[in-house]
């Protein structure tokens, strides 16, 4: 028996084979010649507009919107209407028009209605982007007209779309800006909102999963980076961080790695600092307490560090310059001596740490070599004087009662003539890595004293030397004309030495390597001025700010300096800038260790002080189905 397919069901895939290129417009009507009359015009105007020139893109005007959306309510809109049955197109990499047509009797109306439908689709949303698809392993796939597709490697994606992974299957997204998001294996999301117009505006929707995620810093700029989830809203400007939803406990664990976010429940709002985890429900207080950490790679060399899973996925830095973030639970970070890796949650396996010479100078007071850090015990892994080749060490990462644990598989790094490739998009933020390590590169002329001439007044031997001068004293003393005169002998002038000052880096993360590089170096000048930009910044930079200190100075040579520059009396503005800070946060790990910093024991007045800043917040938002929020009073 035949099955029996509806003309409109035909067109829809016809359409979207022809789009996603797996088949002609000839190869659909040899598949359905009983409907090749109705077809033909059709399939020929998909092709022919889609080749057009796109309309160029331009910002809504928010006042003619507004008025045009007051004159809307006054027509009859929401009157009761009979629905054609809608044809679904896809988005032709433009975004995703649903349509359908409910007879194609008439080409020529058919043909218009298509030219319509695709004009308005190529204009697209004002200001829209795109992301661009890494697949790393396994099973990728995007959803169209409701069904799943294998997704391909490289392809860029539009706001709206759909994507899910297997349970083999590692992505990435890298968005205009640079900022990228790694879905783990069983992740599912939608890309709800999707500019880059020089403001970046980016909303993930999470459904199931785990998402890594690497955000380019935007400080100046309102929240631009948003992930939902079932359980909460999370709000970032510029860090790196962890969204897991649980769904069989009904919470989302967000963790912070770098930097700040903000999390927004039915009951509250929260920051999660640098090192915190919080587990958030939709109908409960979020808990928040301190990341375990498995443990940290230290890499002491002149080298580029970079450390590459099974699958491709990297973190850490290119011979380039280019820096990423793409391996889930492995946070990076640069350092005086080189570049420093923790483990929180990295997913099992083997781990290869590549390492490029990179021909820069080497603190000769400091060893070449590898240090694992973990809870039972440190390994150092010494590292041969730099060869001009590139050379690997392998770690394991092993999951043991409910517990990460990391250990070196090699004593001793082995050779190679070049390191895998790093898969990264080219984007402003990888430019701006590769400008940044060739200004690094370039060396810098500094002005030495030079010598100049003063002239100063010596005697002249007129009459030559020593013996004729005593015979013209014995005959009664000089001639008149025997007068000094003076002649130029070279001295040094000193030239001005220069004042030393330290110019704070605006970025929270150059931020925090300025500091670390200070408190490495028991530099007070630049680690006094680092701590003085705390108090002068915004609310939003003075708390993330703060956090970074919080979290370099948790213990050792962090915490005794910070902790000395804090309490010895020198900088009175920034300590109390500080507690203010402090008095802000929600009870947790950060509060603990920057009042410690401060030493500022926990007090009777803290419940005092969590009430008043719980009344200041106001309104608090309210979920709705959808993922739309509404502000509640408390």
């Amino acid at each position: 028996m035949t099955e029996h397919i509806a003309l409109a069901e035909i067109v829809d895939r016809c359409v979207e084979d022809i789009t996603a290129r797996r088949a002609s417009v000839e190869d659909c009507l040899e598949r359905w010649p009983e409907h090749r009359a109705e077809l033909e015009p059709l399939l020929r105007a998909v092709t022919a507009l889609a080749s057009l020139p796109g309309i160029p893109e331009a910002a809504p005007a928010p006042e003619r919107r507004t008025a045009f959306m007051a004159q809307l309510a006054l027509t009859p809109q929401e009157r009761p209407r009979r629905r054609l049955p809608r044809l679904n197109l896809p988005s032709l990499g433009l975004g995703t028009i649903s349509m359908r047509l409910a007879t194609v009797a008439a080409p020529a109306a058919a043909i218009a209605a298509f030219a319509l439908v695709l004009v308005l689709a190529r204009g697209g949303t004002p200001a829209s982007a795109a992301a661009t698809l890494t697949v790393f392993a396994g099973g990728v796939e995007q959803q169209v007209l409701g069904e799943w597709y294998a997704a391909e490697d490289g392809m860029t994606l539009a706001e709206g779309v759909r994507l899910r992974t297997g349970t083999d299957g590692r992505a990435l997204l890298t968005f205009p800006d640079g900022s990228t998001t790694t879905l783990a294996p069983g992740t599912e999301l939608a890309l709800t909102r999707l500019q880059a117009n020089g403001t970046r505006g980016i909303t993930i929707e999470q459904l199931t999963g785990r998402l890594w995620h690497d955000v380019v810093s935007a400080p100046d700029a309102p929240v631009s980076y948003v992930v939902r989830t079932p359980d909460a809203v999370v709000e970032a400007r510029g860090t790196v961080f962890q969204t897991v939803i649980e769904a069989t406990v009904g919470e989302t664990a967000v963790t912070t790695i770098q930097g700040l976010v903000d999390v927004v429940t039915t009951t509250e709002r929260l920051t999660v600092a640098a090192g915190e985890v919080a587990r958030a429900g939709a109908q409960r207080p979020a808990e928040v307490r301190a990341v375990d950490v498995a443990g940290t790679v230290l890499v002491n060399a002149s080298v580029s560090a970079a450390l590459l899973a099974s699958d491709g996925a990297a973190t850490g830095s290119r011979s380039d310059g280019v820096v990423v973030r793409q391996i889930p639970g492995v946070g990076t970070s640069e350092t005086d001596g080189g570049r420093a890796f923790s483990f929180s949650d990295a997913p099992e396996g083997v781990y290869t740490l590549w390492l490029t010479p990179t021909g820069g100078a080497t603190d000769s007071e400091t060893p070449s070599e590898v240090i694992l850090q973990t809870p039972a015990g440190d390994v150092h892994i010494p590292l041969a004087a730099a060869t001009g080749v590139a050379s690997s060490l392998r770690v394991a990462v092993e999951v043991t009662d409910g517990r990460t644990v990391i250990r070196p598989l090699d004593n001793a790094p082995a050779q190679a003539e070049a390191t895998p490739e790093v898969r990264v998009v080219d984007t402003e933020r990888s430019r701006n890595d590769q400008d940044r390590r060739r200004t690094e590169a370039t060396p810098t002329t500094t002005a030495t004293a030079t010598p100049t001439a003063t002239p100063t007044a010596t005697p002249d031997d007129r009459d030559g030397p020593d013996e004729d001068r005593r015979d013209d004293d014995r005959r009664g003393g000089r001639n008149r004309d025997d007068t000094p005169t003076p002649t130029a002998t070279v001295t040094a002038t000193p030239t001005p030495v220069a004042t030393p000052t330290f110019e704070v880096p605006e970025r929270p993360r150059d931020f925090q390597r300025a500091l670390e590089r200070a408190i490495q170096r028991n530099d007070e000048v630049a680690l006094r001025a680092l701590l003085s930009a705390v108090a002068v910044a915004e609310d939003r930079d003075a708390r993330e700010l703060a956090a970074i200190v919080s979290d370099l100075g948790r213990r050792g040579a962090g915490r005794a300096a910070i902790r000395e520059a804090l309490t010895d009396g020198s900088l009175p503005g920034v300590r109390e800038r500080l507690q203010e800070i402090a008095d802000e946060m929600p009870r947790g790990n950060a509060r603990e260790r920057l009042r410690d910093l401060l030493d500022v024991p926990e007090g009777r007045g803290d419940d005092e002080r969590d009430r008043e800043r719980d009344d200041r917040r106001g309104d608090l938002p309210t979920f709705l189905p959808g993922g739309w929020l509404i502000g509640v009073s408390r």
